[in-house]
């Protein structure tokens, strides 16, 4: 199954997961929603890194990544956190960074619109569009809770040789975390999503 029926398959069972949200679900139920979004924002975003390399075949996208940083969560807005105690909502938050060569032209702005686009159409929507920003530009589309963010990176001298960043973030919805979500350790995961 190619990259884009991964993520359309996954968004069926995303989807399911924001209903009835209002009420605080039973310990089962949050540990069971919490695998399940952390399992679909983790391959959205390897999904999305596999995608701009079938776009764009004649680049490199070298990957630097780390699981313990990379595949992490963050307290939902207003939401208190330390990692002895967990938030009551979370948000998981992968993020891939790639370097990108060559770049000819110099920089990476020009690489995002023809990324999105495949998710522009399948129902994705742009939430904002700051690509022309000189300062830290971007691109951030979202479908049914989920978002993805492009980051590029922009340079004005044609002369510059890099290296050049694709920053890919994938921010997934707030959603209530298990009771014991501080033993939650990124670098592993399996540890705690043990199978039932």
């Amino acid at each position: 199954m190619n990259a884009r029926r991964r993520v359309v398959a996954a968004l069926a069972v995303l989807a399911l997961l924001l209903t009835g949200c209002a009420h605080r679900p039973s310990a089962q139920v949050r540990y069971r929603d919490a695998k399940r979004v952390y399992d679909y924002t983790t391959t959205l975003a390897d999904a999305v890194v596999a995608h701009a390399r079938e776009v764009f075949p004649e680049l490199t996208f070298d990957l630097n990544y780390t699981q313990k940083f990379d595949d992490d969560w963050i307290a939902c807005s207003g939401a208190t956190s330390s990692r002895t105690e967990a938030p009551e909502t979370i948000q998981w938050i992968p993020d891939r960074q790639l370097i990108v060569s060559p770049a000819e032209p110099p920089g990476t702005v020009h690489l995002v619109e023809p990324i999105a686009q495949a998710f522009l159409d399948h129902g994705w929507t742009i939430d904002r569009d700051q690509l022309d920003y000189r300062v830290r530009p971007s691109l951030q589309i979202s479908k049914d809770g989920v978002a993805i963010r492009f980051s590029p990176t922009v340079t004005d001298d044609l002369t510059d040789d890099g290296p050049f960043f694709l920053k890919i973030f994938v921010i997934g919805p707030c959603q209530f975390s298990p009771d014991d979500f501080a033993d939650f350790d990124p670098a592993d995961p399996d540890a705690y999503f043990t199978d039932d």
